[in-house]
């Protein structure tokens, strides 16, 4: 039989039956007690173990990863940085162990003639099998092309190749940011932009093996519509959903849209047009979570106090949407660039700015009701930890993964670990 608390253990069968009541009573009481308090405190930030595996910045390295997070590979994390590799470089395409071991350049990227390459790569890899794939929202093949491109590589560095570069032609879309969905033998993904008369982007589908991409959906802008999409989507059955970070009835140039759209183009619908403080958010740049039947994410902006940003969630249907956690009720926790990651039960996300003690930026969880926010690392550039993270969160084992866009040693940024939190073992044995 568990003990309880440390109190005598009762003897007989009365006493075990009782002893068994107030087991469950104290249960209870804890539990409520834990809901009382857990959106109020936070762990100390000693109590897990957060480790810097890698500096950027390096002669030859990239520097600066920017939005997106870790592509896992068993033991291994691919991930790229929108600058650095050297003299004519304009960013990197690297490996690291969950370790910290066997930091590799895989692909350096340089848009030089008489070929040319992506440039500047600024979202995450999406893998399927051996091979991963991306986007650079510059530079191109041939090298005048500065549209982007949609390339793929094997995760042993071999096999380069741009499957598509934009700007050429006569569709005139460019600048892909975000990681493409990889459904079977087709990638689907966006561009930011247009050339020509106006800037608002599209939907595309496009072959594994390269080819043209057939537009699915152009986007139109504000009022009706979203514009400039800088997350990826996300797949549920045959249908993409997807977030701009412009357009729609907000204010301004738009705060942005949430949409959902088949993959074979049919059926767009924008399901929700963020409005702005004081009960929503604005701008968001990342993608959505699936969790059950829900979709969750954040926006940048928007929120109470018009700026920290929201996380909301909204049924696949559309309706139901809500924010869940307003980032002003923290006081100056704010600014998510990125998405969340479901781990268990819980949603695990990073900001770019706040903390305590002077951080830029924390890593926090929280449960999907909004409850039991709590912030698990303040990054502390100033003492050489990274800072203002803009991307998201992967998961081997035990521990979370992600990179920072400044901080570290070289101020170029760091590649990091954090280990996840462990249930409270005394609340544990009183429910064996």
């Amino acid at each position: 039989m568990a003990k309880i608390l440390g109190l005598p253990q009762p003897d007989g069968v009365h006493d075990m039956k009782t002893g068994k009541r107030l087991a469950q009573g104290l249960v209870i009481g804890v539990f409520v007690f834990l809901s009382i308090t857990c959106g109020l405190t936070n762990p100390s930030y000693s109590q897990l173990s957060y480790s810097i595996l890698h500096n950027f910045g390096g002669t030859g390295d990239g520097f600066q990863p920017y939005y997106g997070g870790p592509a896992v590979s068993g033991a291994a994390l691919y991930g790229m940085t929108q600058g650095g590799g050297g003299t004519g470089a304009s960013g990197v395409l690297y490996k690291i162990n969950a370790d910290g071991t066997g930091y590799q350049v895989l692909h350096t990227f340089k848009n030089d003639p008489p070929t040319g390459d992506g440039t500047s790569p600024r979202g995450s890899l999406t893998l399927s099998g051996s091979t991963l794939y991306g986007c650079c929202p510059y530079g191109g093949v041939p090298y005048i092309q500065v549209g982007g491109t949609v390339f793929k590589i094997n995760t042993d560095g071999s096999g380069y190749q741009v499957l598509y570069s934009f700007g050429g032609g006569t569709d005139n879309q460019c600048h892909p940011y975000a990681a493409p969905v990889v459904a079977g033998s087709t990638l689907y993904g966006t561009t930011a932009e247009k050339t020509g008369a106006n800037t608002l982007g599209e939907i595309f589908a496009l072959s594994t093996s390269g080819g043209v991409p057939q537009v699915l959906h152009n986007f139109a802008g504000k009022p009706d519509d979203g514009e400039q999409p800088y997350g990826s989507m996300t797949l549920v059955g045959s249908r993409l959903y997807g977030m701009t970070s412009f357009g729609g009835s907000g204010g301004g140039a738009g705060y942005g849209v949430i949409y959902a759209i088949n993959t074979d183009g049919s059926d767009y619908r924008v399901l929700h047009h963020f409005q702005g403080a004081p009960n929503d958010g604005t701008h968001p740049y990342g993608a959505l979570t699936l969790v059950g039947s829900k979709l969750y994410g954040m926006a940048s902006g928007g929120g109470a106090a018009n700026g920290p940003g929201v996380i909301f969630s909204i049924n696949l249907d559309g309706t139901g949407y809500q924010v869940i956690f307003d980032f002003s009720s923290t006081g100056n926790i704010g600014g998510p660039l990125g998405s969340l990651t479901l781990v268990g039960s819980k949603l695990y996300g990073m900001t770019s700015g706040g903390g305590s003690g002077g951080a830029s930026g924390v890593i926090f969880r929280i449960n999907p009701d909004g409850t039991c926010f709590e912030v698990l690392h303040g990054f502390m550039s100033a003492a050489g930890d990274g800072g203002g993270p803009k991307g998201d969160l992967a998961v081997v084992g035990s521990n979370l993964y992600g990179w920072t866009y400044e901080g570290g040693a070289n101020g170029s940024g760091v590649f990091f670990s954090c280990q996840l939190p462990q249930s409270n073992p005394a609340i544990m044995e009183l429910l064996e």
